[in-house]
């Protein structure tokens, strides 16, 4: 089986090709490259603001600009077909064409782009999980919303854990099929729990919380597999793991000063970008084993 996996630091596209070694695809020329979503080994999309997402059809090795209208941030895509996909993001100012709390949605395959949702003064969303064409969940600090109709309606959804007015933050969400999925979320209040991990087997009818830690508030991203297996990254000194769906959670410790922040599973694999004390650049860590230890395979430090 052949793999691809696709990473991006802030300074370029990174492929790993199943041989052990990470290659520099590409790089900008200007901004912050703020997204990133392959439909498959060949078909990709990134943003880096302002205005324009880029299309790969040969795997990175050469790119299309497809520019908006707009003038803000894209956090996140997601794709539930190879023509239907999400694009969610927005602005906190007033800068040409913001769009606060913006969603795109794109019918062709992302070759165009249209807008179905702004609002408000100021706001964005960070992440989007589609759950088939039509239905999809975004998140915000604000809360987390969703669609059932392809963004013609949407209605807030409220997953909160606080014992009054704490309102929690949505990160992360992620959906396995159609009902199951999770949502990652921190207090605003620093009252109760500070985050709660959770999980719906409904479609996002209802959420329970998987983990929830009354102290520290540093979940920042997760990966969780069908088989159960799941894990918890945005500590400088541990991650969290579990092997049965969240019911028990192990720490499983850091080397000195290693910080993970985002995480992808492929094939039973951890990638991971975060740095350590060695280098305080955007660095790319591979675990073949859970979580249980980690090697570096790329770095813009040593790569220069």
């Amino acid at each position: 089986m052949k793999l691809k996996i696709y990473l991006f630091t802030l300074l370029g596209f990174f492929t790993f090709s199943g041989n052990g070694q990470w290659t520099h695809i590409d790089s900008i020329t200007y901004g912050n490259i703020n997204s990133i979503n392959f439909m498959n080994a060949d078909t990709g999309f990134v943003y880096n603001n302002p205005g324009i997402i880029w299309r790969t059809a040969n795997g990175g090795q050469s790119w299309d600009s497809i520019p908006l209208n707009y003038t803000g941030y894209i956090n996140d895509m997601a794709f539930a077909n190879k023509s239907v996909g999400y694009a969610v993001g927005g602005a906190w100012f007033p800068h040409g064409v913001h769009y606060p709390y913006s969603i795109f949605k794109t019918t062709d395959g992302g070759l165009t782009w249209d807008s179905i949702h702004t609002n408000g003064g100021g706001g964005v969303f960070d992440y989007v999980a589609t759950l088939n064409a039509n239905e999809f969940f975004t998140t915000s600090q604000d809360g987390m919303l969703h669609s059932d109709d392809g963004g013609l309606t949407y209605d807030t959804v409220s997953v909160t854990n606080q014992p009054f007015f704490g309102v929690e933050q949505y990160g992360r969400v992620r959906f396995l099929n159609a009902s199951e999925g999770y949502v990652l979320a921190r207090s605003n209040s620093f009252v109760g729990h500070l985050y709660n991990l959770y999980k719906t087997i409904n479609g996002g009818q209802s959420w329970q919380s998987i983990h929830a830690d009354s102290v520290l508030n540093f979940s920042l991203d997760f990966v969780m597999t069908p088989s159960g297996n799941g894990i918890i990254v945005g500590n400088d000194s541990f991650v969290l793991r579990t092997f049965n769906g969240g019911t028990t959670w192990d720490t499983v410790p850091l080397a000195s000063n290693l910080f993970l922040y985002k995480i992808e599973e492929v094939a039973g694999h951890l990638y991971a970008i975060g740095n350590d004390v060695s280098d305080t650049t955007s660095c790319i860590f591979h675990s073949s084993d859970w979580g249980s230890s980690w090697q570096k395979q790329f770095s813009k430090k040593a790569s220069t």
